[in-house]
């Protein structure tokens, strides 16, 4: 198998078509989150000079770009860790009090790098969905695989080969993204407060969403012999991220609720509670996130109706391998993703799919005859 991925690269270094990937994942990833940071008045504030006006039960005021920097992560002292887990677990009461100071800057920052890096597989998706046709295509198109197989290499070990530089190819495009990222935070003079547990964790999975979709598109290629049926596949792998499909999932699933008689009744006592005193944890077998105070647990909701519909709407949505990346409707705090194992339930999704997609594509390339 070293020979077959000896001569892809070669061939990749020689053609035109990784360069061309290269050059338009650098222009499309600049421009889009370019346009993304300076549509977030309190990410490019510093380098636009805007003030953000905001209203409250005292009248209208105005946060200069000085003020973002003094209460956002840069100037306000706070460690990241605390940050991230504010609303989650409890934190210092120094720290709770600063991030609770005016205008919630730190929670904006948050908001945006979440919203950020859980679409972070989009432009290197779009254009693997054009490279893996294009490149890998002619291998039927010019008859390689035949000279392939001519010399004794089995069609697994060629699908095999494909994959493994298909997945290096697209590590490079992630750290590409993270590159033009990292040097358009500098140029916007914003210092984002990265937890590194939490954000790697969200690149982690970034990265496998992009495996699932150009491991699909692989699949049908070498099924199909077909250019054209590549890239269809992959126009609607590109849309089904667009698509809510969790949100219907939630939406029936949210039917079946009650609020807990427990929960309410915690809830109408907890109106002195310091609030920084009160944790937050999801709940993976009930997809429910539940709260704690004092060493007691409180369920938020019960599910009325059959439990096998309930278990199987919640298996349903773990399938989802985008699901994490519909952050407008996520209600779930980054830290709690990763801490409370969602991050890793979604990881184990995209593996499902990238070894099934994988299985059916290998099993039917070695029983078809290649021309």
């Amino acid at each position: 198998m070293k020979k077959i991925i000896s001569g892809m690269i070669f061939r990749l270094i020689r053609g035109v078509e990784i360069w061309a990937l290269i050059v338009m994942m650098i222009f499309a990833s600049a421009y889009v989150f370019a346009k993304q940071m300076y549509g977030d008045q309190v990410v490019s504030a510093i380098r636009t000079g805007d003030s953000i006006v905001y209203e409250d039960e005292t009248g209208a005021h105005s946060i200069t770009p000085e003020d973002m920097r003094r209460l956002g992560y840069e100037g306000n002292g706070v460690s990241v860790s605390d940050i991230y887990k504010r609303r989650i677990e409890t934190i210092s009461a120094e720290a709770y009090e600063k991030l609770n100071e005016g205008y919630d800057i730190t929670n904006r920052e948050i908001v945006f790098i979440f919203g950020f890096f859980s679409k972070l597989f989009l432009i290197p998706s779009i254009l693997m969905m054009l490279f893996i046709p294009l490149f890998f295509g002619r291998i039927f198109s010019d008859h390689t695989i035949k000279n392939l197989i001519a010399c004794g290499h089995s069609k697994a070990k060629i699908y095999l080969s494909s994959l493994f530089l298909t997945f290096a190819i697209d590590v490079i495009l992630i750290c590409l993204s993270i590159g033009i990222f990292a040097i358009l935070c500098r140029y916007f003079c914003w210092k984002p407060p990265i937890y590194l547990p939490v954000v790697a964790a969200m690149i982690l999975l970034q990265l496998f969403i992009l495996f699932t979709i150009t491991s699909i598109v692989l699949a049908v290629l070498f099924i199909s012999s077909k250019k054209v049926a590549s890239i269809i596949a992959g126009f609607i792998l590109s849309i089904i991220p667009f698509m809510p499909i969790s949100l219907i999932l939630i939406s029936a699933l949210d039917n079946r609720t009650v609020i807990s008689e427990d929960y309410k009744e915690w809830v109408g006592s907890k109106n002195n509670i310091d609030s920084n005193l009160i944790n937050q944890r999801f709940d993976l077998k009930s997809f429910t996130v539940d709260y704690e105070y004092e060493n007691n647990t409180y369920k938020t909701y019960e599910y009325k109706g059959s439990p096998l519909v309930t278990k199987a709407l919640i298996s349903a949505i773990y399938l989802d391998a985008f699901f994490l990346t519909h952050s407008e409707y996520i209600y779930m705090e980054p830290y709690m993703l990763y801490r409370d194992g969602l991050i890793g339930v979604y990881l184990a999704s995209n593996s499902f799919w990238i070894l099934l997609s994988t299985s059916v594509g290998i099993l039917i390339t070695r029983k078809k005859e290649v021309y």
